[in-house]
């Protein structure tokens, strides 16, 4: 369901089936003779096949692969309220059984015919059920034991009668038949025998098989079911004495192999087979279907279901880093998001890639899906924020969107076809790399962290210099330019570089700091605009600024003005699109500012602007003030010539320009322009 035909379970898987499946524009359909007529058939056309027939009996089916499952459901007429997993089926079924009062942890494990999982969940009171880890393996189950036995006897056919029944379909369907037959047999016997008339080529086939040699043959398979166990038992923080069921489900759990490994494990514990293992799954299933139903029975009123990530998803950033949004384990649904800026000038695109897993690289880690963000406003590095999104719903289905903050442009993509899934397998081998390499990537984080803060320093510096100079001569600037170009270049040649290496050609390049800071505080117009990383806070380091005439600290993440003390000479003072809220703090420029230049920010007073008694140009527009009386109510601004206001949320009253224009010009005895409008007097 919902592979492809290249996938290469579908190939393996096609090695053991009695039927043919053939390729078709990249999907694999299954070759059936019906009346007569050749037709081929997708998974999920039969599985629609499937779930008409059941519906008609009032059954349910809920399969192992979400999307192409929906799409089936949807061609039956069947109307999918949410897709469960079948271990969290039966812990429902199961709780529901035992009337459970209190809270007890119950690990799950569920051995069918195609797949196996094992959960660990957490029952409060028979009535909300918190999944507290998965895992297992999506590619195991009986009919990987049916397949050894097949082997077995086709390989004793051999030996017997010097032909190969591997050949013919028909002869494999009737021998897994026979094997399938065999194995149930032995659940309850220690031996059975496997026969088939007329078997390949017309002889007749006979043999048995006792309990000791089936498990002899599928020993390494039992065992490989107690690893997604522990690895549920460590996700989940327990320890085995922690579980206070172990509830079996689907048929295989019925081999006494498994059972008895089972016990062993949890140092002789009975094993809960209280409910029915070939009908835990839809019984839960069933009741949850119940739960969501229009007329819900009150027996089902109280009922909660929370299910989790089995693995952490994020997106790539910087230098091929990952950027985990939701951690792994987390409860579902679940949407989370992360903030991203541009990484060069002018950038109008960026790369979206979605993978899964704990690797501090995007290379270590599964690929889930990628797409290009285009379209974004052109601007300087760090001045575009694109806001990543993923929304992992109830059916574990994720949703990815980029949205760019400043206009409101939004991209998204869904994740759910089952080529770009992992297994439960491949889940677990991921987590033990994680495991093994977790020094190495934490050491990796460290030196991509060092990177990035070096590649933040250059570009800053490299930008100071090229705007307002710093004071600095021709030939330093000429000097500055160098040695960030060539710490660029070095940075995108050795994007894997050790953190010590990095560290020290930062410290090579910091000792123009100094220099260029004592430079600074001659000069008379320093230009800051949107470095990166942002200016958070006007900080003590104004003070070198002593002899600047003009200032400009426009688009950064100041918060509120400060630290102007020292600043004695400045005229010109530009903060436009900042996070400020108050002009609290500009009383040190009372006698000197001229200009202020203070647009898009979130400010809602104008209480403060009253100490710039010199002020004569004002841009306070996109801002949030709501009455702009204030301006003359609480402030002597005799000396205004020019006044900028557009854009804020005026009262109704003031919403007119023209009512408050008029007004204005009769208060501001000096004023000439109004949102660029000459005042006629």
């Amino acid at each position: 369901m919902g592979r492809t035909f290249d996938d290469p379970k579908v190939q393996e898987d096609i090695k053991n089936w009695p039927f043919k499946v053939r390729d078709d524009c990249g999907q694999p359909k299954v070759v059936v003779e019906y009346k007569g007529e050749v037709k081929k058939f997708t998974a999920q056309e039969i599985s629609s096949m499937i779930l008409m027939k059941m519906k008609s009996t009032a059954e349910a089916y809920l399969g192992t692969e979400r999307q192409a499952t929906k799409d089936a459901a949807k061609i039956a007429g069947l109307e999918v309220k949410r897709i469960i997993n079948e271990p969290t089926a039966a812990a429902l079924a199961y709780g529901l059984d035992k009337k459970l009062s209190g809270e007890q942890n119950v690990l799950v494990f569920d051995l069918g015919g195609g797949t196996f999982d094992v959960s660990i969940l957490s029952i409060a009171d028979g009535s909300t059920f918190e999944v507290l880890s998965t895992a297992g393996d999506t590619h195991l189950g009986g009919g990987d034991l049916d397949n050894r036995m097949v082997k077995y006897f086709a390989d004793e056919f051999k030996r017997k009668f010097k032909v190969d029944p591997t050949t013919s379909p028909r002869a494999i369907r009737k021998l897994k038949m026979a094997c399938e037959q065999a194995k149930r047999a032995l659940s309850s016997t220690s031996v059975a025998t496997v026969e088939i008339d007329s078997f390949f080529e017309g002889i007749y086939f006979f043999s048995k098989i006792t309990r000791a040699r089936f498990e002899e043959l599928c020993i390494d398979l039992f065992k490989q079911t107690l690893e997604p166990v522990k690895q549920a038992l460590a996700d989940a923080g327990l320890k085995k004495s922690d579980i206070h069921e172990v509830v079996l489900v689907g048929g295989s759990t019925r081999i006494p192999k498994v059972q008895n490994l089972l016990e062993d494990f949890f140092d002789g514990r009975t094993i809960s087979k209280s409910i029915n293992p070939d009908e835990a799954v839809a019984y839960g299933a069933s009741v949850q279907a119940t739960i969501l139903s229009e007329n819900p029975t009150d027996a089902f009123n109280d009922v909660l279901l929370i299910d989790v990530v089995p693995l952490s998803l994020g997106t790539d950033v910087g230098k091929h880093s990952m950027a985990t949004i939701i951690e792994r384990n987390t409860r579902i649904p679940v949407t989370k998001s992360q903030s991203f800026s541009t990484g060069r000038d002018y950038q109008t695109a960026v790369h979206v890639g979605v993978y899964q897993g704990e690797r501090a690289l995007v290379k270590d880690n599964h690929m889930l899906g990628e797409f290009v963000f285009d379209g974004l406003r052109s601007a300087r590095l760090g001045e575009v924020s694109v806001n990543v999104e993923f929304s992992v719903d109830t059916d574990g289905i994720l949703n990815v969107s980029a949205k760019e903050m400043q206009t409101g442009k939004v991209m998204t993509k869904t994740i759910s076809n089952d080529k770009s899934r992992l297994s439960q397998r491949e889940i677990e081998r991921m987590l033990q790399e994680a495991q093994m390499f977790q020094e190495e990537d934490n050491a990796r984080r460290q030196a991509v962290a060092a990177l990035q803060e070096f590649e933040q320093y250059v570009y800053s510096a490299g930008r100071t210099v090229e705007e307002s100079g710093g004071g600095l001569s021709d030939d330093e600037r000429r000097t500055v330019f160098q040695l960030t170009g060539e710490a660029q270049r070095w940075m995108d040649s050795n994007t894997l570089a050790e953190k010590d290496e990095i560290q020290h050609r930062f410290e090579a390049l910091k000792q123009w700091e100094e220099r260029t800071g004592q430079k600074a505080s001659e000069a008379k117009e320093v230009k800051l605009n949107g470095v990166w990383p942002p200016i958070e806070k006007m900080d003590s380091s104004l003070g070198q600024l002593a002899l600047c005439e003009k200032l400009s600290l426009s688009t950064n993440s100041i918060d509120r003005i400060a630290n102007l003390n020292a600043l004695k000479n400045l005229k010109i003072l530009s903060l436009g699109r900042n996070m400020i809220k108050n002009l609290s703090g500009l009383e040190a420029l009372g006698d000197t500012l001229e200009q202020l230049w203070i647009s898009y920010n979130n400010i809602e007073r104008m209480k403060g602007v009253n100490v710039l008694r010199k002020l004569t140009v004002l841009y306070m527009s996109n801002n949030q003030v709501k009455d702009w009386t204030e301006l003359v109510r609480v402030n002597d601004l005799s000396s205004l010539v020019e006044l900028v206001f557009v854009g804020n949320p005026l009262e109704e009253k003031y919403a007119e320009s023209g009512t408050w224009h008029d007004e204005a010009a009769k208060r501001l005895p000096n004023i000439k322009r109004l949102d660029g409008i000459p005042i006629v007097r």
